[in-house]
């Protein structure tokens, strides 16, 4: 099984330049991003948002070969700002085969045995152009993959002493020093060492050794089963030619002949047709033989052994290749959400909101990726463990916590018990009264001395209400056939306008609303932002399980946050006014809620659930 060992430089980072060397799995990246001086942007948020798209991009491939790989990077680094400039070098390592890209400006080297060559370099401002090579690997090579900077600052000499020696790390260790004589954060590179894996030159051999004995002929295209870039037509660059130690020049030979990728195993089908033309000769009769004698009797008990130990082999071979294969879509799983998980924990105390993000991805990968494993596996068993402890720092799954809800009383003229006991189809109050939306019309009520008062008739005006809120002595209703309909006070009453601006949302999923300013309308498993009758395009971020049941909302203008009660998952859910995730409140008793209030500075909710009252603290 091929092995790879490594090692990462990186620069410390500059107002005009930002670096990174990543690493998940087979794919590692040396990363660069550069700004003009009057420039405001982050460098880091993009170089972060760069390697979050290519990791999304790249691990999500069914099949990766170049065209699919050079695609995934440049819908990674696409769309950015022309202030901005992006040299980034990647290396993917497919069992025996290296696939190397550069966009932008980079350089990768390769030590073989007593040589160093350049594999592939570029130098270009247009990051949207990519170039690609690929080859084989042999046993010991070491690839130093490198951004521009690096390149331009480490002298080729220093690199080339530092490759006399073998383990990654003491190459870094020697390096690191001339990396920093120059401040450019710019500068960053990995070192990959490969061990193991067979060499063409032994599988072909292998192969000829078999056909002597089988008496076939059986060319490597024929008897050897090929990975998927067989078929691809590309740029291949290896060495192949002595360069000698003292020599700069990079050897490289350019061939436009597809690679043929070689599998060390004899198919399964070859196998079978190699059996139905060796063995039958033995065990047929012959025409007028009546009888077998001893020789060959010995020679059926030698063939009848050799077939169980090919057959046996074969299983073997099979079972080792499928291990083979789940390893590295583990890998592929686990070892990016490892990272993620690393990163959000690191990110904890510096912005929580990036650290949840964190946690998310890594979530997202195992969840996508557990039912590739069989139930007991060591593979399944490893993301399951890692997946508590992600679940663990998002406070859901086992780890979620349900709140104790104690039971309350409240006054006869409060909100909740007006919700209770007076039937409509939703309920509102400002700081004096409640109002009530029935099919036929909206009635007012006193909190001081529960005096009603009809103050709008419907003149068929709404037909499927589900929201009233009062806001500035307005009246909204929110209907989901007829949309939002704004009653405006005045001295002769209400004067009815409608809210949207042109063309409203579909409110057919609709079920509340709520007025700060701003309309949030609650859907049963979204919430929508308004204001002045167009959309503020609000968009839910850090929702690790996205609402249910969701029927109620609750915020207003003193109120800094947005809280919606999502019945499906018994739980109230906080959001900032700007969409973003910030807490959930799990309790049994909001299964079955029909209504709740934040009161005491949004400390505590108040509900009514089962023609009761409770309290849970927030």
């Amino acid at each position: 099984m091929p092995s790879l060992s490594f090692a990462k430089l990186v620069a410390t980072p500059t107002d005009p330049s930002w670096s990174q060397a990543y690493n998940a799995g087979n794919l590692f990246v040396c990363l660069s991003v550069s700004k003009k001086e009057d420039s405001s942007e982050s460098l880091h948020e993009i170089g972060k948002d760069i390697l979050d798209n290519l990791e999304a991009e790249f691990f999500t491939l069914e099949e990766k070969n170049l065209d699919n790989i050079k695609q995934a990077i440049a819908t990674s680094i696409k769309e950015r700002s022309p202030e901005i400039s992006i040299n980034l070098t990647l290396a993917y390592f497919k069992d025996n085969l290296l696939y190397i890209f550069i966009a932008g400006s980079g350089k990768a080297i390769m030590k073989r045995g007593m040589r160093i060559g350049t594999l592939l370099e570029k130098e270009d401002d247009n990051h949207k152009k990519i170039d690609s090579a690929s080859g084989f690997l042999e046993d010991g090579d070491i690839i130093v993959l490198q951004t521009h900077q690096f390149s331009k600052n480490v002298p080729h000499e220093r690199i080339k002493e530092a490759l006399s020696i073998d383990l990654p790390s003491d190459i870094a260790e020697i390096l690191s020093p001339h990396m920093h004589e120059q401040e450019d954060g710019g500068q960053a590179a990995i070192i990959v060492a490969y061990k193991g894996g067979s060499k063409k030159e032994e599988l072909l051999a292998s192969l000829e050794s078999e056909n002597q004995d089988t008496e076939s002929e059986l060319s490597v295209g024929e008897s050897l089963e090929n990975e998927d870039i067989a078929s691809l037509p590309h740029k291949t660059q290896e060495l192949e030619k002595e360069n000698s130690a003292g020599s700069d020049e990079p050897v490289e030979i350019n061939t436009e002949k597809p690679i043929t990728a070689v599998d060390p195993l004899i198919s399964s089908a070859k196998r079978e047709s190699f059996l139905s033309r060796f063995i039958p000769q033995f065990l047929k009769k012959q025409e007028g033989e009546s009888h077998i004698n001893h020789r060959k009797k010995v020679i059926l008990s030698i063939l009848i052994i050799l077939t169980v130990l090919l057959t046996v082999s074969i299983f073997m071979s099979k079972n080792r290749e499928e291990q083979q294969k789940i390893e590295a879509t583990f890998n592929e799983i686990y070892e990016p959400a490892l990272k993620n998980y690393e990163d959000g924990v690191e990110l904890k105390s510096i912005n929580e909101s990036f650290a949840r993000e964190s946690f998310i991805k890594a979530r997202e990968l195992i969840t996508n990726g557990l039912s590739k494993f069989k139930d007991g596996s060591d593979e399944k068993e490893k993301l399951n463990d890692l997946l508590k402890k992600i679940e663990s720092e998002l406070g859901i799954g086992d780890a979620s916590i349900k709140i104790k809800a104690e039971s309350i009383t409240v006054d006869d003229n409060s909100y909740l018990s007006v919700v209770k006991n007076e039937t409509g189809l939703a309920h509102a109050e400002n700081d004096t009264t409640i109002y009530v939306l029935t099919k036929n019309s909206i009635v007012s009520i006193d909190k001081s001395d529960g005096d009603k008062e009809t103050v709008i008739e419907n003149d068929e005006d709404w037909k499927d209400a589900v929201g009233l809120s009062v806001y500035q002595g307005n009246i909204y209703i929110l209907d989901t056939a007829e949309g939002i309909i704004k009653y405006v006070a005045g001295a002769d009453g209400f004067g009815k306008n409608t809210y949207f601006s042109g063309t409203g949302p579909n409110l057919g999923k609709a079920t509340d609303m709520a007025i700060d300013g701003s309309i949030y309308i609650l859907l049963t498993d979204n919430l929508l932002k308004y204001t002045s009758g167009t959309s503020d395009n609000l968009k839910l971020s850090g929702l690790v399980t996205p609402l249910k049941d969701a029927t109620k909302i609750a915020t207003d203008i003193n109120m800094d946050s947005v809280y919606v009660l999502d019945r499906g998952n018994s739980r109230i859910v906080k959001f900032s006014k700007d969409g973003a995730y910030e807490n959930q409140y799990v309790a049994d008793v909001l299964k079955d809620a029909e209504e709740f209030v934040i009161v005491d500075n949004e400390s505590k909710a108040h509900i009514l659930s089962g023609d009761k009252y409770w309290e849970i603290k927030l």
